[in-house]
């Protein structure tokens, strides 16, 4: 019991909390009683039968209480354990357990109790001995053979009984019983004895009538209470934090265990133990959210999870416009190569690299050479001369359209247009290459003219 006093010292006063623990003898004797086992039977068969009967079906023969020696040389005891006078035994002569599988089987009376312990002496001596057993009622089911023994354990009919001990604790026996078995044909040198059966069993006391045994009970005299998991002194029922983690129970999902208190993903694991708490798949040591099945990544560590983020690597464009959604050096891939355009030296993949590459982003066009913006490919004056490519000789020479002697040289920067052998300047034709004089300045030149001075006379 736990008291709380008050207490004043001298001038102040001053709370203080005694804890005083007592028991009394009555309780300490309880609880003794209650751990130790107790004898439920001894019987050493001195003044009869004790609390055994032989069974009335399921064997063959019966067991007969006798002293002294057994009637057949060469097997049996010569008298009980210890010297003592009566024990139980099974013939084993003709008539008795003779032939194979002959049985002789006894029944203790019915048992309440539960941690039985079973103790015996027994002796097995003769070259033809069979097998000893113990089975067990367990709930209403007999299980065979929870001990054996089988064959000739004794040298002699002198030799002391051997001691067995059988914890018969992991069953709900209600009923013992010794099974001997003839395992030979004409096995008449098998006597086999039994002395000072001993059941005991570890009784238990319920004093507050809860149904939980003292033993197993925090609180024996408080039928409310009956465990107290982080021993604080507080039973569980009463006790709002049980396990005493800091937690409520209301919000503990391990009210019993300090260690644990969330389980995220309601799988039973605690989230300290566990190691993908939200049961998403990925590991919490690698999980960005390990709270939020539905996250796990975040790649621009904004806090937001790529999942919800419109733009997970944070480079000011949007994922459903970005290339590389989770690569903030890059958002566009003009050639679809998987290298994005700030590190790719073709971007349009056109084979000239971007540095020469008018444009680098159009795989079309790489020469602008009037730049005027229009790629060479769809200009149609691409030195914006004002002569249409199809026409211009020198389509990109702004300064060269024709090139009437087709000597590779524009007739602007050619001295010999027509590529006569007279010079342009002394050529009344520059662009004909069949005339270079008109005398008569009459526009026709003289190889053509009939008149070539024009004076009437051809």
């Amino acid at each position: 019991m736990v008291i709380l006093v008050k207490k004043r010292i001298k001038d102040f006063t001053s709370s203080v909390l005694l804890a005083l623990f007592f028991s009394t003898t009555l309780m300490q004797q309880a609880l003794a009683f209650s751990s130790s086992p107790q004898r439920l039977i001894y019987d050493d068969f001195e003044t009869g039968w004790g609390n055994w009967l032989n069974t009335s079906s399921g064997d063959s023969h019966d067991w007969t209480r006798h002293s002294g020696s057994t009637p057949s040389g060469t097997t049996g005891p010569d008298s009980g354990a210890d010297d003592s006078n009566y024990y139980l035994f099974v013939e084993s002569s003709n008539g008795g357990l003779y032939k194979s599988g002959d049985t002789a089987i006894i029944e203790s009376e019915i048992l309440d109790a539960s941690n039985i312990q079973l103790s015996f002496r027994y002796h097995m001596y003769g070259n033809t001995t069979g097998m000893l057993s113990v089975d067990v009622l367990d709930n209403g089911i007999w299980v065979s053979d929870v001990w054996s023994i089988s064959g000739e354990q004794h040298s002699s009919s002198g030799d002391n009984y051997d001691s067995a001990s059988v914890d018969l604790s992991s069953y709900e026996v209600s009923q013992i019983r010794f099974r001997a078995q003839a395992t030979l044909s004409n096995a008449w040198a098998g006597d086999m004895a039994i002395d000072n059966i001993e059941i005991s069993a570890s009784l238990t006391t319920d004093q507050d009538g809860d149904g939980i045994d003292d033993v197993d009970d925090a609180f024996p005299l408080d039928p409310t209470e009956s465990i107290d998991t982080d021993l604080d002194g507080i039973g569980n029922n009463s006790d709002t934090d049980d396990d005493n983690d800091g937690v409520l129970d209301v919000n503990d999902a391990f009210p019993l265990d300090a260690s644990e208190s969330v389980d995220t993903d309601l799988d039973g694991i605690g989230n300290n133990s566990d190691t993908d708490d939200d049961n998403d798949g990925v590991l919490d040591v690698n999980d960005a959210f390990p709270l939020d099945a539905t996250e796990s990544i975040d790649t621009d560590l904004d806090g937001i999870g790529n999942n919800s983020d419109t733009d997970d690597d944070n480079d000011g464009v949007l994922d459903v416009n970005d290339a590389f959604p989770l690569d903030a050096t890059e958002s566009i891939d003009t050639d679809l190569d998987g290298i994005g355009n700030n590190s790719d030296t073709d971007d349009d993949n056109d084979g000239v690299l971007d540095v020469n590459d008018a444009f680098p982003l159009d795989a079309t066009e790489s020469i602008d050479t009037d730049l005027d913006g229009i790629g060479n490919n769809s200009d149609t004056d691409d030195d914006n001369d004002g002569v249409l490519d199809v026409n211009d000789a020198f389509p990109l020479d702004a300064t060269e359209s024709v090139d009437t002697d087709l000597d590779g040289i524009g007739n602007n920067s050619d001295t010999d247009d027509d590529n006569d052998g007279v010079l342009d300047v002394n050529d009344a034709f520059p662009l004909d290459a069949t005339e270079s004089v008109d005398t008569d300045l009459d526009g026709i030149g003289n190889n053509s003219d009939t008149d070539d001075d024009n004076d009437g006379v051809s």
